[in-house]
């Protein structure tokens, strides 16, 4: 790796925030080279982009739209137990769907 100091020059610093930055916190951006000095530009933060949004979310399933438009139902963990009545499970989870594409539609 080559280093190489530049002494006294001139940083200007261009900041997409005005808040008071702490000392334990960095800033990411991009340090370029000028004819008047060293120029500091901080990145535009990138917001997270929400893949599939739920559009309901139950006891046993949530339904998310995916970006092709079609409707996916996700059942949640079951804890399997002894006294499990599955016939009862296996109604409620199927009202839960009907219930939540009405919800939807």
């Amino acid at each position: 790796m080559h280093k190489k100091l530049y002494s006294n020059t001139q940083l200007v610093c261009q900041l997409q925030t005005k808040k008071q930055l702490p000392e334990t916190e960095c800033l990411n951006g991009v340090i370029s080279l000028t004819k008047n000095g060293v120029l500091f530009q901080e990145t535009i933060p990138r917001k997270r982009e929400n893949r599939n949004g739920k559009l309901y979310e139950g006891t046993h399933v949530s339904i998310v739209r995916r970006k092709d438009g079609l409707y996916y139902p996700l059942l949640k963990a079951i804890k399997p137990t002894e006294d499990l009545d599955r016939s009862s499970l296996a109604f409620s989870i199927y009202s839960e769907i009907s219930e939540a594409l009405n919800h939807i539609e």
